[in-house]
């Protein structure tokens, strides 16, 4: 006589009382094997990486056409300034109309409605620092003082600039009445 199998009315091949170990060796189904562990890994690490790239895409797009939230909310506002500042020169000595626009308030952005892109100015401007900042709610006034050339033919220059934030970003804004000509 050999010993039910439980839960069912089956014999199990082992008998009864004998002490001799299961003839009939039953895997339980629910246990998972090493290559399913192994699969299951493969698949999730897969998917991770996946959106990962996606992600990554979305913020480099992002980045590239300046829309992307990168603005730190915790960023003071001279921080913010000479970001704001740093990326307007990039875009004028860029010369692509499209980066110009982005870099500038909405009211100063149909200025450049006739202007076509052209090659990089040939001697960037750099900017040397950005101080004496003043911040009056969602405007500002900053002075850059900025370089072009090198070694004795360098010249240096300051300019009082407008701001204004647009949504969390601060802009390039003549048309805020704050800008000067250069000093």
């Amino acid at each position: 006589m050999t010993e039910p199998d439980s839960g069912t009315d089956r014999p199990t091949g082992r008998p009864v009382g004998s002490g001799a170990p299961a003839t009939d060796e039953v895997r339980s189904p629910s246990r998972p094997t090493k290559a399913d562990g192994r699969r299951v890994a493969l698949i999730l690490g897969g998917a991770f990486a996946g959106v990962g790239i996606v992600v990554a895409a979305v913020f480099g797009a992002l980045y590239e056409t300046g829309t992307a939230p990168f603005d730190d909310p915790g960023q003071t506002p001279n921080a913010a300034i000479t970001q704001a500042t740093q990326t307007w020169v990039d875009a004028m000595n860029s010369q692509n109309v499209q980066r110009m626009r982005d870099s500038v308030c909405a009211g100063d952005q149909a200025k450049f409605a006739d202007t076509q892109d052209k090659p990089p100015v040939a001697e960037p401007v750099r900017i040397d620092s950005v101080h004496d900042v003043v911040v009056t709610g969602a405007t500002a006034t900053a002075t850059m003082t900025a370089s072009v050339g090198t070694g004795q033919n360098t010249q240096t220059q300051d300019f009082s600039l407008g701001y204004k934030d647009e949504a969390g970003t601060w802009k390039v804004c003549q048309s805020a009445g704050t800008a000067q000509a250069p000093r």
